[in-house]
This record gives C-alpha cells, structure tokens and sequence, in this order.
C-alpha cells in the first residue's frame, strides 16, 4: 500500500486527509465513550468537523499562526490538530502535565495567539491567558460540521511548512521545540504503515502531545483505515478492550512490563494459561503489541509470544518525527529496534572497538531544527546528518541495536565507560524491583531503586537494603569490576516520570 501512497504524493496534510476520505469514507474511524453512550464516527464525518473548524478558524483570522492545545485524548483533539495544519498555521502540541510556567515560556517563544483547550483545562487555559494574554477556543465552541467534506486544495499547505512544534519533555533540561514539516510527519506515517500491516482496530493509550503517540498510534492508524477506540484514561481501559477488542496496540516500555506482571499474577492466581488470562483481558483479538519511546528487556518478546501475542519493538526520537525503526514479525531480532524504515538512512558516529558509537539519521523524517536555537540546532547536526544522542551499532544485516544515551554514561575515574541503561536492564529482571535508575555517586555505580514492598513483605528501607543485596551480590558476581553496583539506595515512593513514562534523571 505504502508504495501506492507515495505515488499520490501524500505530502502534506491536506493530501493526508483527502487520501483517508477518498478510501475510508463510509468506514467508521473513532469509537469513544460520551457520556453512557458509546459513539462513533466515520471517515466522512471526522473529515466533514475538520472542515468545519478550518473554515472557523480562518473566519477568526488565523493564518500562519502557531496555535498551542491542549487536552486530554479526545476525538475534538484530533480534530483541532489537522484543523490546524491545513489552514497554513502549526500546532503547538502541550504536555496534558504541563506547569503553568512552562507553558507561558512555550506560548511566549512560539507567539502563539490562540490556544485550544478541552473543557478539563478551562481553568488552566484561564490562568494561562491572564498570564500572557493569549486567546482560548474551546473544544466546546467547535461550530458542527452541516455540510459534506469538499477535497482540499493539494497545494494549500507547503510541504516544507512546519506542521507542528513538538516541545520534547526529556529527561534533562528544559524542552526545546522540535519543528517538523508537513512531509516529514507524512512520509513517517507512509513508510512506517509500508513495515506494520495494521487492521481491524487499535486503542489509543498513550497521550496525544507525544511525537510517537501521535504519529504511530493515530496517523498510521488513519493511514491504514482501521478504527481508533479512544481511551479516556487508565480507570477505563478494561472497558475499552472489551468494547474495541484492538488488533494492535502501540504502548511504550512501562505498559509491556506492567501488563505482563498482572497477566503472569492473574494467570498464577487463577491457576490457568497466562495466553486465556491475556486473551480474556485484551478483548480476545490482539495480535501484535508495539513497543518504542524507551528501550525495551527482550526477555519480554518470549513472554508475550507465549501468550501469543507478537511484541514488536521499535525506535524513534521527536526529531525524526519520531519513528526511525521498527521490527516486523517476518523479519525481526529479540534485542533490536530493527532496520530503519525505508527513505530513511542510519550510521553509527565515532564506533568504538565494538562498533558502538552515536546513532543519526539522514533523510526527510528530520527535523528542521529546534525554534529560535540555532546553537542547540548546530550541536545537533553532523553534516545532514542528525545526531540522536543515543549510543548503539548496526550489525552485519542491518538491525539496530540501542545500547544507551550519550548523556547517561557512566565515565569512571578509570576510564572505564558504563551503559547506566545496560545496568538498569539486568536489575529489572531481579523480582521484586519496581523501578532502578543507576548513575554515578562519589566514582562509584549506585542503583537507586523503588521495590515492591508486597513482594519483599517490609516497608523497613534497612530490612529492604539487606534483603536487595542478596540478588544484587550474585548479579555483581556474573560482571566485570567496572560494571558491578558499588551502592544501594532504597526509595519508597515512584520516581517521577516524563509523559513517555520515562524516568526524569
């Protein structure tokens, strides 16, 4: 299919939505909870209350403006998003966590002069609007669609326009704006739709202002033309598998191991197959799980294909609009990311002994570089080629193999380099560890590490380090000086995390 897409010239936005209303317009597309009812709409429809909200946009006047929105996942949120983006503005997707503060500092860097809220965030977009005197569009306010959909012009948005401004969360640092073009965003949904055949229906769990959430869960899913169940929040996700029975699931790391620990207990529990507990508890059609946004234990593909669900995993970072690579299951190998996706060029920077070295990326799916940072920009490139921060190798067939972030290596007063990633994987395969995060203190490695108190039947942190360094001790005996955990730091709560549920360092 995608081969086919691509000779139409799927370039823009624009040309996206005409293709998904051409193809799937009596197709239902959505399928949500409102109120008791269970609502949904078709390709024709969605694409009809796009329209409706393009022509009230530029009825307000707005063009070539960023618009920032915020929202919980909600079909009124897709639909504000290619309002948006085909009406020459850029959307300027905002962190449904944000800080007040740090959406002022977003909104004042992007000059945005509107920003579309869902009813949850009045209060917020209020106290956001005070603060720098931006102006707010409810969801609520979004005029009903009372006409057929009418083909858009293919050349009202141009290809090299910025589409939207994804301000990145990290793990360090404060956000900077990521700026992607109408075909980057296009051609990433094209070529990673070419690598997984999706069908039947997806449910979408993760939070739309993600570059990965948005571009793999929903473009590709639109692309593909099969149905989005939106879920509403995780206190409704059992209902939503019963109800949308997905086929394919994107999820990124922190949803495989929490599923698979509730399965495995329930199973354990029930004194069945942990593949009948699965079964029963994703609705009784998934297929295939796909995993990205954080590096993934392969231990975990075994464990699902038992329960015969494929687990996919992928790599991608918002720069490249996010996806770079992705495993099939033709075509796959436990511990990578897989080969990068077609139209799309991957090397290793600077490889060490083992052919480790910095992973970037060439090609369309880049970025046009950071908003209003030209040095952070300069710093990010070699060349045209992207630099992505992450360290890993390409082996003789082409797959990728992530082995840690630049910034998140442990350096030794021996001069010895530590993956703190690396660590943090074998611990996680230690019962009872919820949570680790390794790094640095005082020359020596520390795992800080959040524990399952129920597993270990003590909340006492004394009684916790004790009972932690049995299995730590026989981990450390299995590995080289340099790599054994000198420290253990027991916490009690969780650690905070960033919206891709990755932990802040």
């Amino acid at each position: 299919m995608a081969g086919m897409i691509i000779e139409k010239e799927i370039a823009n936005m624009a040309t996206f939505l005409n293709y998904i209303y051409t193809n799937y317009k009596e197709r239902t597309a959505f399928s949500f909870t409102a109120g008791n009812e269970q609502k949904e709409i078709t390709y024709g429809a969605f694409a009809a209350d796009v329209n409706a909200l393009r022509h009230d946009l530029q009825a307000r006047g707005y063009c070539h403006e960023r618009i920032a929105l915020i929202g919980e996942n909600s079909y009124s949120w897709i639909v504000a998003y290619f309002a948006i983006t085909t009406t020459q503005n850029t959307v300027v997707p905002l962190d449904r966590e944000i800080t007040l503060s740090e959406a002022s500092r977003i909104v004042k860097e992007c000059e945005s002069r509107l920003l579309i809220h869902s009813a949850d965030y009045r209060s917020f977009a209020e106290n956001l609007a005070a603060e720098t005197g931006i102006g707010l569009l409810p969801m609520t306010d979004f005029p009903v669609s009372g006409a057929d959909y009418q083909l858009l012009s293919e050349t009202a948005e141009n290809p090299d326009d910025i589409a939207s401004i994804i301000y990145t969360s990290g793990t360090t640092g404060s956000a900077k704006g990521v700026q992607l073009r109408q075909k980057s965003i296009c051609l990433d949904t094209i070529i990673t739709v070419e690598r997984l055949d999706l069908w039947g229906s997806t449910l979408l769990l993760l939070p739309f202002h993600h570059s990965y959430a948005w571009t793999a869960t929903v473009m590709c899913s639109l692309l593909s033309g099969i149905i989005l169940g939106i879920n509403q929040g995780m206190r409704y996700m059992m209902r939503d598998f019963q109800v949308i029975k997905p086929t394919t699931i994107f999820l990124v790391p922190l949803y495989v191991e929490t599923f698979h620990k509730t399965l495995t207990r329930e199973a354990e529990k029930q004194g069945v197959s942990v593949a009948s507990v699965a079964k029963a508890f994703f609705g009784g059609r998934l297929q295939v799980l796909v995993s990205g946004g954080a590096k993934l234990d392969g231990r975990y593909v075994d464990a699902y294909k038992q329960m015969g669900i494929e687990l996919l995993q992928g790599y991608g970072i918002s720069e490249c609009s996010p996806v770079v690579a992705v495993n099939t299951i033709e075509r796959h190998r436990i511990g990578s990311v897989g080969p990068a996706l077609s139209h799309t060029l991957v090397k290793v920077r600077n490889p060490d002994d083992h052919g480790i070295g910095e992973i970037c990326v060439r090609g369309d799916i880049v970025m046009a570089g950071y908003l209003k940072n030209e040095k952070a920009t300069a710093d990010a490139f070699d060349g045209d080629w992207f630099r992505t921060g992450d360290l890993g190798y390409i082996d003789e067939d082409g797959f990728i193999f992530i082995t840690g972030r630049i910034k998140n290596l442990i350096i030794l007063s021996n001069g010895k380099n530590v993956s703190a990633e690396e660590l943090e994987q074998d611990l996680m395969c230690i019962a009872g560890i919820t949570e680790v995060l390794v790094y640095e203190h005082e020359d020596k490695i520390m795992a800080e590490i959040f524990p399952d108190v129920a597993f270990w039947g003590t909340e006492d942190e004394a009684q916790l380090q004790k009972l932690l360094w049995t299995p730590i001790e026989k981990d450390n005996a299995e590995k080289p000086m340099h790599k054994r955990i000198g420290e253990l730091k027991i916490r009690l709560t969780e650690f905070p995390k960033t919206s891709s549920k990755k932990i802040k360092r």
